[in-house]
């Protein structure tokens, strides 16, 4: 599906739910007007998403990745090409639910925002930017607001995105990464990941791809 804050370009409610579902669609819908959503929030983007929420003409692989120290930490989001800077990696979808109370489970959950008195939680989804890791040093990916016109009943409305773009140029064979913030890491404890899949690069990579990747990474 076609996304961009462009006013001219409008999707349906229905289409806006296949990536961000609601209990109550009608009272976020009027929590976004209240916010008082202007055109200066958004970040300018335009993007095809696949079912997923990836941009489409990506090449992104769920695969496990393992922390510096050695042990798997479960699956990463790895690139099987290389990514341009400031380009849309994906939004980051799944259900609209009130902000959560201090001390809830929050292992998938993104607050947005505006309205800022609700979040997205991904953790009903097999696959997508909630499956970006925290490299705990090596980053490349960072978050952003925007928002879509969705036409709701007879009314146009502006309604949130949450994206993840790439902050620099990425190689073929690096992990996406994002930084979670202290937030997340309150209780838990953070471990530096793998920056690239080592296994894929000693098979596949040409000399060339392997400087890419180290130069990257290191830069």
């Amino acid at each position: 599906m076609k996304l961009t804050n462009k006013a001219d370009t409008v999707i349906t409610a229905e289409e806006y739910q296949q990536y961000y579902s609601s209990d109550d669609f009608e009272s976020f819908v009027a929590a976004c007007d209240e916010a008082g959503i202007r055109s200066a929030h958004s970040t300018t983007f335009s993007v095809t998403v696949d079912k997923n929420g990836f941009n489409s003409e990506l090449d992104l692989a769920m695969v496990p990745q393992h922390a510096l120290m050695g042990p798997t930490v479960g699956d990463g989001i790895l690139t099987n090409k290389s990514i341009p800077n400031d380009a849309v990696i994906g939004i980051y979808c799944g259900k609209i639910i009130p902000e959560p109370e201090p001390g809830a489970v929050t292992t998938y959950v993104t607050r947005l925002k505006k309205p800022n008195n609700f979040a997205v939680d991904s953790a009903g989804l097999t696959f997508g930017c909630h499956k970006i890791n925290d490299g705990a040093a090596f980053y490349n990916v960072v978050p952003g607001t925007a928002y879509v016109n969705v036409q709701v009943g007879d009314q146009k409305k502006r309604l949130p995105v949450i994206l993840y773009l790439a902050d620099r140029a990425i190689a073929k064979f690096e992990y996406l990464s994002i930084e979670y913030g202290e937030q997340y890491w309150r209780g838990r404890k953070p471990m530096a990941l793998y920056p690239f899949c080592l296994e894929k690069m000693l098979a596949e990579a040409e000399y060339e791809e392997i400087n890419d990747v180290l130069d990257a990474v290191l830069s």
